[in-house]
């Protein structure tokens, strides 16, 4: 299967934050001309775009990103700062004004609570200094309203900056199983596994891993600041090991920066739970001339992953593609 941008309802650029909710449907947020929520049927057909552009009621400049609580879908917006509520069919049906709280890149309804985590470089002294900086962020437990930021977790994370402007170097993602929140924030192979009932790390764990280097004529375009292309931060030398980790029936997968047959196939490492390394295999795409948006996939339990791609024409689309063999 695949969603194609038809250039009037559906218009992709950079969608991100895939989920799917337990009906199969689709839904992911797209930032292209401040930002769309969109929702897709389990077979690809369109249901709804939402998230009206502007500072209005039921309206917002830039999304931070979303999640499904029962029969709701709940935005938070960080510019005008509110959460915004929709029905599964995309009416809104509520908003709530907050303090400015800032964008979360992960934010998820966990067993009726809700945990976001937050670059913090906004609300530290690092964003006054230039160079390569270590900057603060964040895991916490949100109130319902939004009004109540509980800390759980503090960490690091690189960034370069210039000019009160700035780039992470390192890796960001996250995965959840039942209580336990499995983490990445660092360039190298390295996974936090975060015990959220007990608000304490339960353990970290990697294992031995070859570090794949940037070629020069690999350096695309958007490694730079999409506004401004005069901010240019150092290329880093080496991709980062994780590009991103997903629970699937049971483990842990975690997909790696190696990469075979003009990154057609994609290493994927297996951990159990606990953190013990299982197996590894190989990850097949079919040679379609695609350009295959892995860090932004997420996988169902009946055995699919859906993934953003980008073809030779620049043309973006959701692809759907059922993962075989033992699987």
């Amino acid at each position: 299967m695949r969603i194609k941008d038809d250039g009037y309802k559906i218009v992709f650029k950079n969608p991100k934050d895939l989920s799917l909710s337990e009906d199969g449907s689709i839904f992911l947020i797209d930032f292209i001309d401040g930002s769309r929520l969109y929702k897709f049927s389990k077979d690809g057909k369109f249901i709804f775009r939402a998230l009206k552009q502007g500072q209005g009621p039921r309206e917002c400049r830039h999304a931070s990103n979303f999640f499904i609580q029962g029969n709701r879908i709940r935005v938070q917006a960080w510019i005008p700062p509110k959460v915004m509520d929709y029905d599964l069919d995309g009416r809104c049906i509520k908003e709530i004004k907050t303090d400015y709280i800032g964008p979360f890149w992960f934010l998820e309804y966990i067993n009726g609570k809700i945990y976001g985590i937050r670059d913090e470089i906004r609300f530290s002294d690092a964003i006054h200094k230039e160079g390569f900086i270590e900057t603060p962020s964040r895991l916490y437990e949100i109130s319902e309203d939004f009004k109540e930021l509980k800390k759980l977790y503090d960490f690091t994370v690189r960034h370069y900056i210039k000019q009160r402007r700035w780039y992470r170097r390192d890796m960001i993602a996250a995965a959840v199983y039942d209580h336990f929140l499995f983490m990445v924030h660092t360039a190298e192979y390295k996974i936090v596994k975060f015990d959220l009932h007990r608000a304490k790390i339960e353990r970290i764990f990697n294992r031995k891993y070859k570090r794949q280097k940037i070629h020069k004529e690999e350096i695309e375009e958007d490694a730079y600041d999409p506004e401004s292309i005069r901010f240019r931060p150092p290329q880093l030398e080496y991709y980062f090991d994780i590009f991103h980790i997903h629970v699937f029936r049971g483990s842990l997968w975690v997909i790696t920066s190696t990469s075979k047959d003009n990154n057609s196939k994609r290493l994927v490492d297996v951990f159990d739970m606990e953190g013990k390394y299982i197996d590894s295999f190989y990850l097949q795409f079919p040679l379609n001339n695609e350009t295959h948006w892995i860090g932004n996939s997420i996988l169902s339990d009946d055995g699919f992953i859906f993934l953003p791609e980008q073809n030779q024409d620049g043309f973006v689309s959701i692809g759907k593609y059922r993962i075989k063999e033992k699987f």
